[in-house]
């Protein structure tokens, strides 16, 4: 549960961009899993966490390799969400169909992807764009390295917009010194 609030915490931070971009989508690999080891204590934990103080933050959750042993148990359980956070939930028969919903470089291999699986998780590998979906081409090349970092933290927390112009309230990110002469010399401005 330590470890979802973490990577939800840092998804708010460096990865969030108010008006823009506001919430995420879990994939969870169900593969394996038997119904003696779905771990019902932490999953309600998680439920209650992510409906007090992190709503709206996730998009969608992707069950994929759901035995069929749990497919009964699933609907069972998904009858004590809201209506609002079974459309959440999106039980995924053939790996296939996440190729529609995600640039395939940003897909690991095992859930139909062409990224080859991860196994080191921190520092989050994120590689660049394109984001959409069924997007083959790859990650762009030349892409500019831990952009995010350039972001200073006020403008990562976000602000009321006065739609009136003026130079002293200027909408766009503020960017910290140092991580902006490093994107300068990269981007090459």
């Amino acid at each position: 549960v330590k470890l979802l609030v973490f990577c939800i915490e840092y998804m708010m931070r460096y990865m969030i961009i108010p008006g823009r971009v506001e919430g995420g989508v879990a994939l969870m690999d169900m593969s394996g899993l038997t119904l003696t080891q779905v771990p019902i204590s932490p999953l309600r934990s998680i439920l209650t966490i992510l409906s007090s103080h992190y709503v709206n933050r996730v998009f969608r959750f992707y069950l994929v390799h759901l035995p069929s042993s749990l497919s009964m148990t699933l609907s069972f359980g998904l009858k004590l969400l809201s209506d609002r956070q079974r459309q959440k939930v999106c039980v995924v028969g053939d790996v296939d169909e996440l190729r529609e919903e995600f640039a395939l470089h940003q897909l690991e291999v095992d859930v139909g992807g062409t990224r080859q699986v991860v196994d080191q998780f921190y520092p989050f590998p994120l590689p660049p764009g394109p984001f959409e979906g069924g997007a083959s081409s790859g990650p762009r090349s030349g892409a500019v390295p831990n952009l995010h970092e350039a972001i200073a933290s006020g403008r990562a927390l976000g602000q009321a917009w006065d739609p009136a112009p003026s130079r002293a309230g200027d909408p766009r990110p503020t960017l910290l010194e140092a991580p902006r002469t490093a994107c300068a010399a990269t981007c090459g401005r």
